[in-house]
């Protein structure tokens, strides 16, 4: 193996070990600090956010990264996952960074402790590092971009699936609205959903448009 099979490998043995880790953490329920903490839960229960649904999907990715490294045979498709992997960990990141975060109530520190440091930060970073360095620009193209869109597709059709079966007295109540999209009602969260496929789409492009930028200038 050479220098550029090396440094995929380690990277993505960080990645695919710190999902595991803070995915471990969060379903037993173990806690280094006592603050309020954002977007936590233990158990099963922890799949019912985005933001460790697209992580999962990142340390998986990343495994499978290792593997096919290993077995020299990388083709089209684990850089196509590796895309939409990596966009689902981007919006994740956009998402806390620029909205829930600065409108939580419990502080903007509050989405960065615990699992949710690696989940929403540290994990997000060293994909789109990973992807921009190593993601191989002549099996993307733009239309690959839609790809990236099947993981929020699939979440938001859960999401308000689950919403709307759990009103009450016609509302949607908050237990059930995780994220607060409906906070403001059914418009608003329609709104936000659209800004957020619109963000996941333009992520992934610019994604694909700097992994092929940084390929043009080695």
């Amino acid at each position: 193996m050479n220098k550029k099979n090396n440094q995929i490998i380690i990277l993505n043995l960080i990645i695919f070990i710190l999902v595991l880790l803070a995915t471990l953490l969060m379903f037993l329920g173990i806690q280094f600090t006592k603050v309020d903490i954002a977007l936590e839960t233990n158990g099963i229960y922890l799949l019912k956010f985005f933001t460790v649904e697209s992580n999962i999907l990142m340390g998986i990715t990343s495994l499978l990264i290792v593997i096919t490294e290993f077995k020299k045979e990388k083709k089209k498709w684990i850089d196509r996952l590796n895309l939409i992997s990596t966009t689902s960990v981007t919006l994740t990141f956009l998402t806390v960074v620029l909205y829930l975060a600065p409108c939580s109530n419990s502080g903007y520190l509050s989405f960065f402790y615990n699992s949710n440091f690696f989940f929403h930060l540290i994990v997000p970073i060293l994909s789109i590092i990973n992807f921009i360095l190593n993601a191989k620009s002549e099996n993307l193209t733009i239309k690959d971009a839609l790809y990236a869109l099947i993981p929020l597709i699939l979440y938001s059709v859960f999401y308000i699936t689950n919403a709307v079966i759990n009103m009450e007295n016609g509302k949607i109540i908050p237990k059930n609205d995780w994220y607060g999209f409906f906070a403001n009602g059914i418009v608003a969260a329609i709104i936000i959903m659209i800004v957020l496929y619109l963000i996941t789409y333009f992520a992934s492009r610019l994604l694909i448009y700097s992994n092929k930028k940084y390929n043009e200038k080695k």
